[in-house]
């Protein structure tokens, strides 16, 4: 909400000046007040969810409103219950934020603050000496008025419907849409990470430490001139070099790790760039219900595990026991893969039943598949290496078989390239 719409919503409360509080409910980072008055309900709604910051008054609905036993519930319970609804205003001099008088019969003053801008939203209540909180105070930013004459206001009827189709469960569509993330904007997140990995890799690879621990080693007057941040006279020059070509060898691990950090954002940066909005947005919408692609047990078995895409999740195992409880596990259509001609571990892919591969997914799986299992002997040669993949459907495991071997079929081999 912006200020215009703060107003416009603070003259429709302003209804139900009078009313008492019959009831106070939070839950989901909303407040509400259950408002009444000569047999008319009102729920006056504070809601600090960040996709619908806003606050409103709407008839009272005959749904069950949950609680969630927060320390602001139990002091508005106390201290609100009863009390006559006052006054509401806006605060000229703070932008967005709402002030609402309570009173008793006893002429005791109760104030709730609300604070609906976004690096600050916050409920408070006060009484007296007492007070409360729904989140840590912060001070709130210097409210410069703008030119809101332009701007499109969103008729107050939407706000309150939103919350009503949230709280009716009709919006699960909507949420998707809220939580649905463009394609764009994701590709331009992941150059973003892609830049800070690199300006990262870039600074790991000027350290000066192999230089320094070099140059110590033949002449620790010319180092010290060369490097006087890294010279410690308090330390042996023994022991100062030993520590940086420690640090240069660990340095290095860290600069292999990036640059396969760095190669695998490229690779998922490329998969965005072959999708279209579509595709991705479909996907999204399946993310919300991820759990179900996800192996149930993955907590209690001896399993490694790659996200390789939003919606499909690839899982090997380490022993022969942990093998066979992943591939009971797996569904009919979802993928098994093994290494031909070589004692490994299977690698399952969990995917939705019509979810296609693309070729960079199945090559970023069995790359991360083979080094896994086959550590460094993945980077000796031969550095080609035949996969046999197929679906789940197709792998009948070995009765009575300790070793976790299986019967396949209808299977495909695929060539990997490390």
């Amino acid at each position: 909400m912006n200020v215009l719409e703060i107003d416009e919503s603070i003259n429709d409360i302003q209804m139900a000046l009078g009313f008492s509080v019959q009831n106070v409910y939070y839950y989901d980072k909303t407040l509400v007040l259950s408002l009444w008055q000569n047999h008319v309900c009102y729920w006056l709604v504070i809601c600090l969810d960040f996709s619908q910051q806003s606050i409103f008054l709407v008839p009272e609905q005959k749904i069950k409103l949950k609680n969630d036993k927060k320390p602001i519930l139990i002091f508005a319970l106390t201290h609100l219950k009863q009390l006559f609804f006052t006054d509401v205003s806006r605060l000229e001099d703070e932008g967005r934020k709402i002030q609402m008088l309570f009173t008793s019969s006893e002429n005791e003053d109760v104030t709730v603050d609300v604070v609906l801008v976004p690096t600050a939203m916050n409920i408070s209540i006060f009484k007296g000496s007492k007070k409360i909180h729904l989140y840590k105070p912060k001070d709130l930013p210097d409210f410069k008025p703008q030119d809101l004459s332009n701007i499109k206001l969103k008729p107050l009827e939407v706000f309150k419907q939103n919350w009503l189709d949230t709280l009716s469960g009709k919006s699960s569509s909507n949420k998707i849409k809220d939580k649905d993330q463009s394609l764009s904007l994701e590709i331009e997140k992941k150059l973003k990470a892609i830049k800070k990995v690199e300006a990262d890799l870039e600074k790991k690879m000027n350290d000066d430490s192999y230089q320094f621990a070099t140059l110590l080693q033949k002449n620790a007057v010319e180092a010290k001139d060369k490097f006087p941040d890294l010279f410690d006279s308090k330390k042996s020059i023994h022991k100062l070099k030993d520590e940086y070509f420690e640090k240069h060898k660990a340095l290095n691990q860290k600069i292999l790790r990036s640059k396969e950090r760095l190669k695998l954002l490229y690779d998922e940066l490329e998969i965005l760039k072959s999708s279209n909005e579509n595709d991705w947005n479909h996907s999204q919408k399946k993310n919300l219900h991820y759990k179900a692609h996800q192996f149930k047990n993955e907590s209690t078995l001896k399993v490694r595990k790659l996200e390789v895409a939003s919606d499909l999740v690839a899982y090997y195992g380490k022993s022969a026991a942990d093998n066979l409880k992943l591939l009971r596990s797996a569904k009919a259509w979802h993928y098994w893969l093994h290494i031909k001609d070589s004692p490994s571990s299977h690698m399952i892919i969990f995917r939705d039943k019509s979810r296609e591969l693309k070729d960079l997914e199945i090559q970023k799986s069995l790359e991360w598949f083979l080094k896994e299992s086959l550590g460094v002997k993945a980077s000796q040669p031969p550095q080609v290496y035949e996969v046999l993949m197929t679906e789940c459907r197709f792998v009948r495991p070995i009765k009575g078989d300790k070793v976790g071997r299986v019967n396949y079929s209808n299977e495909r081999t695929v060539r990997v390239k490390i």
